[in-house]
């Protein structure tokens, strides 16, 4: 039998404790800075580089060679959106299992740093493969 209070009926000062102890962890304050980081200079990249870019731009890598593959400049707004998306999921479910287990929720945090550094180097690679 499960014990512990459900989320509906946690006072807010063990809500906070959650946030306290998944923030003061080095592991997932640095997961977080680099994320925001990354973040902040592909937002920074695609904004600067938007006017030079040709209208359409190679993104589709998986489709077949050719027109397929072309998509609107805009498009590149998917890879920090997405992974600003992924890291808040991350952090959503961090702070319900950082109690318990916080090798989890810095787990999942480093997932995040790998995502949004993959996704700054593909942004980087795409803009500086069409100007």
């Amino acid at each position: 039998m499960d014990i512990r209070p459900t989320t509906k009926n946690t006072p807010t000062h063990i809500k906070g404790l959650r946030w306290r102890i998944l923030y003061n962890n080095k592991i997932v304050m640095g997961s977080t800075v680099i994320v925001l980081l990354c973040y902040c200079i592909a937002l920074l990249t695609i904004i600067l580089n938007f006017s030079k870019l040709p209208p359409l731009i190679p993104l589709w890598y998986s489709k077949p060679w050719g027109p397929e593959r072309l998509a609107h400049p805009l498009w590149l707004f998917l890879f920090p959106l997405s992974s600003i998306a992924w890291y808040t999921l991350d952090v959503l479910l961090s702070v319900f299992i950082s109690s318990q287990f916080l090798i989890f929720s810095q787990l999942l945090l480093t997932s995040s740093v790998i995502v949004s550094i993959v996704s700054l180097f593909s942004i980087i690679k795409i803009i500086f493969l069409t100007i």
